[in-house]
């Protein structure tokens, strides 16, 4: 806990010197897990550092002894560690390698998990016929026990229907989450970014900016990771987020457009929560095909508005707009829409809201737009 105060406060040597501690202790304690939890936590701050060897070596130390305990999770882990070191340290095959791996892990404990979900459905299915059966035979003697035996077995077939219909709604939000994590975001946008780089720095820019511009990216890479795991983020993170998304887009599409983003003063932006990753889909699609063929300079605004107990978040463009669209952008629409329609889904569910969106053409000019409208959700409510 201490290394991570210092490594947040970007105090990395303290954080080292508690590091060095915990070792000491774990290994002393012959914790296996918590030692690769260290080397993880040491390579994550030597990335800091810009010591990539260094931090490379502890990362693959940190995934040696997660393959020892065989923790799925922890080595999936332990593979996205080492893409963003790749990927930081311009080493763009390992940092692929490292993805194929976590991919495939996520994959696999994917489907372990359905696995498991019906074998223990056919166990408890079986048990309640066999426990039919001996209950039956039992009570065949008397008239009125087996009157009561079908009363029974009323009230039990009643309960397995209550019981398969919460299952199949368990089984629709984790298909629902599932479907989220597929769809954090286009992986087009991250080799299109790539190559955008790859030319900005054969164009002779200075290191500095080429140097902001990884950054950038890896950010934006990391915060698509680690999507998976959030449920909620602040206003303040999502757009820094899409300003750092929408800067390196502006690479790829130099003088094609410009953004704007208004957050209402009756908004705290730190402390006011939004489900990840519902924005990037809609803005996206604005770059990609709203402006696609256009001849004028293209406007993407945002804008966050508290409306009673509501969040209204509006996103505007000037672009083609959804009469003119083709297959490609109908595609890229539909899939917007099913990612936020997924989001609100979970939302409606857990806190039992009425959260709703909708997309349309701009009634006053040319261009999209969408509208969605959210529970105000303060972060201190939530435990933070």
């Amino acid at each position: 806990m201490m290394n991570g105060y210092a490594h947040e406060t970007g105090d990395y040597q303290t954080a080292l010197k508690y590091l060095d501690s915990s070792f000491y202790l774990s290994k002393a304690a012959g914790n296996m897990t918590l030692q690769a939890t260290n080397y993880g936590d040491k390579a994550d701050v030597m990335m800091e550092m810009k010591n990539f060897p260094e931090a490379r070596r502890l990362a693959d130390s940190c995934l040696i002894i997660n393959k020892i305990t065989g923790n799925p999770e922890n080595i999936a882990n332990a593979y996205a560690l080492i893409y963003q070191i790749s990927m930081r340290s311009e080493q763009y095959k390992d940092a692929v390698d490292a993805m194929n791996s976590y991919i495939e892990i996520q994959g696999s404990l994917t489907n372990a998990e359905k696995s498991k979900a019906i074998n223990e459905l056919e166990q408890k299915y079986n048990k309640s016929k066999n426990e039919k059966t001996i209950k039956e035979l039992a009570q065949q003697k008397r008239i009125y026990i087996l009157l009561a035996v079908a009363g029974l077995f009323a009230l039990i077939g009643l309960a397995f229907f209550i019981r398969q219909q919460s299952l199949k709604n368990k089984q629709k939000i984790m298909e629902t989450e599932q479907r989220l994590n597929r769809a954090r975001m286009n992986p087009h946008f991250f080799f299109n970014a790539l190559s955008s780089l790859q030319s900005f720095a054969m164009e002779g820019n200075d290191g500095k900016s080429i140097a902001s511009n990884l950054s950038k990216f890896s950010h934006i890479m990391r915060e698509t990771l680690e999507s998976t795991y959030k449920e909620y983020v602040t206003i303040e993170q999502e757009t820094e987020f899409l300003t750092e998304y929408l800067q390196l887009q502006k690479i790829r599409f130099p003088q094609k457009f410009s953004f704007q983003i208004h957050i209402a003063d009756s908004i705290e932006p730190e402390y006011t929560l939004i489900p990840s990753m519902i924005l990037q889909p809609f803005i996206e699609n604005s770059i990609e095909h709203g402006f696609s063929g256009i001849n004028y300079p293209g406007e993407i605004n945002l804008n966050f508005e508290k409306v009673n107990t509501e969040l209204q978040i509006k996103i505007t463009d000037n672009g083609k707009g959804l009469s003119v669209t083709g297959k490609e952008n109908s595609e890229h629409i539909s899939r917007a829409s099913q990612i936020i329609r997924d989001r609100i889904y979970l939302l409606n569910i857990k806190l039992k809201t009425k959260a709703s969106f909708s997309i349309d053409n701009n009634s006053s000019g040319k261009g999209v737009v969408v509208l969605i409208k959210l529970p105000f959700i303060d972060k201190d409510k939530q435990g933070g």
